[in-house]
């Protein structure tokens, strides 16, 4: 389970042509100048007859994706003057939805209560499930869910009770990073269950309707499709990570996984005379959320009603 990362995407400053970018998005034309002196959101073209400018210390923020379904900003002007800030991070493309915790398996009640106690089940826990894949055309992929773990319950005998351990089941795989230009990250292998140690339980003996077994994490997801270049005068929006896994269950239920982060907006700046940035553009794509944890394991009560309680009527989980 791991945190997703989305890579910086890009920003194109022409001066000397125009018109060259058709948006997706709405565009506004205005006769003489454009000058921003109060923080604001903007989105889509606007054809500007005369000076467009960012005073010092203003923020303009690019419009998300998700708010308006574009999260670009195109000017297209006489003369350009960046003296603010022009703000498109976590703008484009999103992320992809988190993965569910785990809840289910077999035999589940046995791991937090006495079930059928005179005789040995077989208990399994399910693993966390992945997240789903980011949007845009370098969207990163969803990892892989994590398999069960498993293990038998307690067990009431004539002479000498038998305990159970039920190891945990494995988390999904992390989520890769939506890419521009072939840069994004792979995800993260998922998180296994604990293990049994039989060590922890000498002079014991446990059920034999099974063997212990942790579940194992699943793989992580693959980056995204490379498109773009990261060095280019090409400029596209950014494409969102996938979701992180979820983690498997135990005694507890497993974590859900937080959703991916979004692909960076677009920022691109058409002067037909002369252009000047003095402040800060960014179009950083969003760090997506972390994996879920795996449920916390623990122990039944006593299970046998004999004259001698010990560990030996309890079922235990990792």
């Amino acid at each position: 389970m791991r945190k997703i990362y989305l890579f910086a995407f890009f920003i194109l400053f022409i001066a000397g042509t125009s018109n060259k970018v058709s948006a997706q998005c709405g565009t506004t034309p205005i006769t003489g100048d454009l000058i921003i002196s109060a923080n604001t959101s903007l989105s889509g073209t606007y054809n500007i007859t005369g000076l467009f400018r960012v005073e010092a210390g203003i923020v303009v923020t690019v419009t998300p994706y998700a708010t308006g379904g574009c999260g670009e900003l195109i000017i297209n002007a006489a003369n350009i003057e960046v003296i603010g800030n022009i703000i498109g991070d976590g703008a484009g493309f999103l992320g992809g939805a988190g993965g569910t915790g785990s809840s289910t398996g077999s035999n589940v009640g046995a791991l937090t209560g006495c079930v059928d106690k005179d005789n040995c089940l077989i208990i399994s826990t399910n693993g966390g499930s992945s997240g789903t894949a980011g949007a845009g055309p370098g969207s990163g992929s969803a990892g892989i869910g994590g398999t069960a773990g498993r293990g038998p319950k307690q067990t009431c005998e004539n002479f000498g009770d038998v305990y159970g351990f039920v190891c945990g089941a494995g988390g999904a795989g992390g989520a890769g990073g939506g890419s521009y230009g072939g840069a994004a990250a792979v995800g993260g292998v998922g998180g296994g269950g604990a293990a049994y140690n039989s060590g922890n339980f000498s002079g014991m003996s446990i059920s034999g309707c099974t063997t212990p077994l942790a579940g194992t994490g699943g793989n992580g997801g693959a980056l995204g499709a490379a498109y773009g270049t990261p060095t280019g005068t090409d400029i596209s929006l950014g494409s969102g990570g996938a979701g992180a896994g979820g983690g498997g269950k135990s005694a507890a239920n497993g974590v859900v996984g937080l959703s991916g982060g979004a692909g960076g907006g677009l920022v691109a700046l058409y002067a037909g005379g002369q252009l000047t940035v003095a402040g800060n553009i960014s179009v950083n794509g969003q760090v997506g959320g972390a994996g879920g944890d795996g449920g916390a394991g623990g122990t039944t009560t006593d299970c046998c009603s004999d004259g001698c309680n010990e560990c030996g009527e309890r079922t235990f989980s990792s």
